[in-house]
C-alpha cells in the first residue's frame, strides 16, 4: 500500500524477532513457515531494496529482514536432515525434533524451491538451495513410474525415508497445486537453470 509509515513501523520490529524461541513448544507447520515467513521477508527485502526503496527510513533494516530470513531457513534446516533429504512437515523448534509422520505431500514438499533458491542467491550460501532443490528431486523424477499417471501428473504423499511416492493419486487441488505453481515461477525466476522444472 505504500504508507511509509507502516513500512518503517514493521521494518523496525522485524529485526527484534527471536525465531529460536517464538514457537518453542509449538508443533508448526514447515511449509506455513516458509511461504509466509520467509516468503514474505524476502519478498519485502527485494521490494524495498528496488523500486519501494523510496519508502525507506533506514536501509539497515532492509538488510536486517535478509539476516532474520536467512536466521530462520537455519533455524528451519533441520527438516530435511532425514535419509532423502525430503523435509518433514510438522516440526518442533524448541527441541529440533519432528513428529512421527513417515510421509510428506507433494506441496509440502515441493514448495521450498523458489524461497530458498532466492536466499542462497542473495546471500551467496548454496546450502539453502541445496536442501531444497535435493527434496524436489524426487518430485522431478517420480518413482515408481505408477506414481505418474499421466504425463506431468503425480501422485500426493511420498514416503521420507526413501523419496518414492505412496500413490498415484493428486491434481490441481490443496495439498498439490502449490507444487504445480512453484514449477512455474521457478522457471519465470530463472529460466537458464530451471528449464526442467517448465518442462515438469
Amino acid at each position: 500500500m505504500e504508507i511509509p509509515d507502516i513500512v518503517n513501523e514493521i521494518l523496525d520490529y522485524i529485526p527484534t524477532i527471536d525465531f529460536s524461541h517464538s514457537y518453542e513448544d509449538e508443533i508448526i507447520s514447515l511449509f506455513e513457515t516458509n511461504i509466509r515467513y520467509i516468503g514474505g521477508m524476502l519478498s519485502g527485502y527485494d521490494l524495498l531494496k528496488g523500486p519501494l526503496s523510496h519508502l525507506v527510513d533506514n536501509s539497515s533494516n532492509v538488510d536486517a529482514v535478509l539476516q532474520q530470513a536467512q536466521n530462520l531457513a537455519n533455524i528451519l534446516s533441520f527438516a530435511f536432515d532425514t535419509p532423502t533429504g525430503i523435509p518433514h512437515n510438522n516440526i518442533y523448534v524448541g527441541n529440533q525434533t519432528a513428529d512421527n509422520a513417515t510421509t510428506n505431500g507433494l506441496a509440502q514438499i515441493g514448495t521450498f524451491v523458489l524461497e530458498w533458491t532466492r536466499l542462497s542467491d542473495l546471500t551467496g550460501n548454496q546450502d539453502y538451495a541445496q536442501l531444497t532443490q535435493k527434496a524436489e528431486s524426487y518430485l522431478l523424477n517420480p518413482q515408481p513410474a505408477s506414481s505418474e499417471p499421466f504425463p506431468g501428473l503425480v501422485g500426493t504423499t511420498v514416503n521420507i525415508s526413501t523419496g518414492q511416492f505412496v500413490d498415484a493419486a493428486g491434481g490441481w487441488i490443496g495439498g498439490d497445486d502449490s507444487f504445480y505453481e512453484y514449477l512455474i515461477k521457478m522457471y519465470v525466476y530463472d529460466s537458464s537453470r530451471f528449464g526442467q522444472y517448465k518442462d515438469r
